[in-house]
């Protein structure tokens, strides 16, 4: 029984040592807000410490000590822990003096029927900012039943309270907001007929949004007249759109015929969202009636809609007699994304006008989807050599790997500036497969700026081929079959920046007897290559060459080739030194040589390091 009573007044006690700490905190609580702050982080995540700490705060802010900052930072923390539990504390709160407007925003933060009713029934006992607030509160809150009074206050006179009513029905939403706000704007002072025409175009809004199709219509049909502002037009003409859909098109019609620029605007961008193909249909229906101006901007509509429904009637004004027609026609086609278009635009794009022309190529590029590449490559094929020869180039620009097949057929045979294209076309999305073929064309009758760009192809594919034979074999059979120094000179540069180790081999033999030109060609790629595998070839040319610039050259390529490659502790590497020092026969070449031997860290190089 002694334990059990000393464990009832140890609780008793503990109890009171917190009230009376919780006491000194909330007594000055800017100066404790650190702490409280800590205390509310805690609460937030434990129910048991909101329960202990909230009473605190409703007893800090009923108690009037705390000054307007102090009630702001009380307010704050409370409602981080506030919740349904709290609304009859801050429904007391709403109604005392100098809490109302806390009270009023605690309880818009919790969604709960209660907060509601709480916050009609204030609106006969609160006055001032509070009242003002509660009025905003339940317009943000789409209270219905809040109409009916607030109908009074929008005759109070008191222009902040009749703003804020407006504000509030308009956000309702609703037939009875709707006629309320309809009055309104006839009956209220000239100052305040701006802000109930606003709340009703809100009204309408809200109405569409609760599916109140009938009284957004008739709030958007109201708006849509003359006499009022253009922007309350545009809003209502959207509106009026959004509310009818398909059935808006006779309006849309009307607008783009007759009204000003910004409706217009306004009309061509709610009716591209509008859908269904039976809407697009209408669109087409229509659009040979109409003038050059109004077809401009139902081309618009009808690129917006990206509907295939629509595209006989844009690939029918490319051709229109009307160039602000075509130019239309030809931006709106490039947002489609439709294969049936790419036709005409290549066609466009292979004319003589440049606008038209640029405008054709820039949807071209821009076009997206699944069918675009396939009719692209359709238009490889075309008779007319104009559509061909921008096709292929698209299909290089564009990366259409598909397009290989065609390629090749016109890479073998076409005329010239197809051809070449064609071949550029290849070095982008070509395979080794291809190589072949690029190889044969290479020696045709080219300039040497086209016979550059063909050469850098092969090199292209090349590199992002598998490494060996496979990607070089037709390269190695070019540089024995042709006998054209030039033609050598350039093969064995494509070779060298390829690096494929099987092309020493091919090499080999052209460095031994070939053209002197070649020779040294070659001796220049194997002093750029990659690994050591060209240096024994390049100590015998060193050696035996019969020609003195070759000699050197084979020197000059076989030092670079270690300072590039050579492990300077690798003995292949003192061997190989060893062979320069004896071919360094000048000082020019021993200085050439000297901080390579110098790197040297294998222990055979010590002997060479002191006899050098």
């Amino acid at each position: 029984l002694a334990v059990r009573l000393l464990i009832v007044i140890l609780m008793v006690s503990g109890a009171r040592a917190v009230a009376q700490d919780y006491e000194t905190l909330f007594r000055d609580p800017l100066d404790n807000r650190v702490e409280i702050t800590r205390l509310t982080d805690e609460a937030v995540r434990l129910y048991k410490k909101r329960v202990e700490l909230e009473p605190w705060f409703f007893k800090a802010l009923k108690s009037g000590r705390a000054n307007r900052e102090g009630r702001a930072f009380l307010a704050e923390q409370l409602y981080r822990i506030a919740d349904e539990d709290s609304i009859t504390e801050l429904a007391e709160l709403l109604t005392r003096p100098g809490t109302g407007d806390i009270a009023r925003r605690g309880l818009e933060r919790i969604d709960h029927p209660e907060v509601h009713r709480v916050l009609l029934d204030s609106l006969r006992s609160v006055s001032g900012s509070t009242l003002v607030g509660v009025v905003e509160a339940l317009g943000k809150m789409r209270v219905e039943d809040a109409v009916r009074p607030l109908r009074g206050f929008v005759r109070s006179g008191n222009t902040q309270l009749v703003s804020a009513s407006l504000t509030a029905l308009g956000n309702i939403g609703g037939e009875e907001a709707a006629e309320l706000l309809g009055m309104s704007r006839i009956e209220l002072s000239r100052s305040l007929r701006p802000v109930a025409t606003e709340a009703y175009l809100k009204c309408g809004w809200s109405s569409l949004e609760n599916e109140d199709y009938e009284t957004a219509l008739a709030v958007f049909e109201t708006l849509l007249i003359d006499v009022e502002p253009i922007e309350v037009q545009r809003e209502a003409l959207r509106g009026y759109i959004q509310t009818q859909q398909g059935d808006s098109i006779e309006k849309v019609i009307e607008v783009l015929q007759t009204g000003t620029p910004e409706l217009q605007s306004a009309a061509v961008a709610e009716t591209g969202k509008l859908p269904g193909e039976a809407v697009t249909r209408a669109l087409v229906d229509v659009f040979p009636d109409l003038t050059p101006d109004i077809q401009v901007l139902m081309v618009q509509i009808l690129g917006e809609r990206d509907d295939p429904v629509g595209l006989t009637s844009l690939t029918g004004a490319v051709i229109s007699r009307y160039p602000e027609v075509r130019l239309a026609a030809l931006r709106a086609l490039g947002q489609m994304n439709q294969g049936e278009a790419v036709q005409v635009l290549l066609k466009t794009a292979a004319s003589d006008i440049a606008a038209e022309r640029e405008l054709a190529l820039t949807a071209l590029s821009v076009m997206d989807g699944s069918e675009i590449g396939p009719a692209l490559v359709d238009g490889a094929m075309n008779a007319n050599n104009a559509i061909r020869l921008e096709a292929v180039k698209l299909i290089k620009s564009r990366q259409i790997e598909r397009g290989v097949t065609v390629l090749s057929s016109i890479a073998e045979r076409d005329i010239p500036q197809i051809q070449f294209e064609a071949l550029r076309a290849l070095a982008v999305v070509g395979t080794q497969n291809e190589i072949p073929l690029m190889v044969k064309a290479w020696t045709s009758n080219w300039s040497a700026e086209q016979r550059a760009e063909i050469g850098a192809g092969i090199v292209s594919i090349a590199r992002r081929s598998p490494p060996g034979q496979g990607r070089v074999k037709p390269l190695h059979d070019m540089l024995k079959g042709n006998t054209n120094s030039t033609v050598r000179i350039s093969i064995v540069d494509a070779l060298g920046q390829i690096g494929d180790d099987s092309s020493v081999d091919a090499m080999r033999g052209i460095l031994r007897k070939g053209e002197p030109s070649v020779q040294l060609k070659i001796l220049e790629v194997f002093g750029a290559w990659s690994t050591m595998r060209p240096v024994d070839d390049l100590e015998k040319a060193a050696k035996s060459s019969d020609e003195i610039p070759v000699r050197d050259a084979a020197f000059e390529a076989l030092a670079a080739n270690l300072e590039r490659n050579a492990s300077a502790s690798s003995g292949d590497a003192v061997d190989a030194y060893e062979t320069l020092v004896k071919l360094a026969n000048t000082p020019e070449k021993r200085d050439r040589i000297r901080p390579g031997i110098e790197r040297l860290t294998h222990p055979d190089a010590a002997d060479l390091k002191s006899s050098f």
